[in-house]
């Protein structure tokens, strides 16, 4: 994960609620499957106090992160820019559009922002899903592909047969 994405999931996590660094980490590990070590996040969260993004109440045990007026602004715009940019590919790919796809994705990902708390809760599982996939696509082995195709399509029925 980039810098920039973890910096987004704290700015995001702090605005529901006021965290300790560890309750961070620990979260961050709930939501991408990889928990940062204490001398990646306090640097960090001093960074995004210092831009005035969070504020630092000081406890007897520990610190406790709390979201700031121009974090709340910054999320804001952030979030706006991001709905922005996901119409402009949408809108890129107009001129291409078969069977709908813009819409496709627009609908996708619509779905995707209105289940994010439910699937931030399964980050993990996706992410560990994601590296497993590109490592089978770097392999370029057809036998494996094959094994994924089939896997999916397994997996696919069985998640339709529970959705029902």
């Amino acid at each position: 994960m980039f810098k920039s994405q973890i910096k987004f999931l704290v700015i995001r996590a702090l605005e529901k609620e006021s965290l300790s660094g560890y309750g961070l980490m620990k979260l961050l590990k709930q939501q991408t499957g990889k928990k940062p070590s204490p001398g990646y996040m306090y640097p960090l969260l001093h960074d995004l106090e210092k831009d005035g993004f969070v504020s630092v109440q000081e406890g007897k045990r520990n610190k406790l992160y709390s979201i700031t007026a121009k974090g709340k602004t910054f999320l804001a715009e952030l979030l706006k820019k991001h709905r922005k940019s996901i119409d402009a590919v949408v809108k890129a790919f107009e001129p291409l559009n078969e069977k709908q796809e813009s819409e496709q994705f627009y609908l996708m990902h619509t779905r995707m922002l209105t289940f994010k708390e439910q699937m931030m809760q399964d980050m993990d599982v996706f992410s560990n899903f994601r590296c497993a996939l590109f490592d089978i696509y770097e392999e370029n082995d057809p036998a494996k592909r094959r094994k994924l195709r089939r896997i999916i399509r397994e997996a696919t029925q069985k998640l339709e047969k529970i959705s029902r």
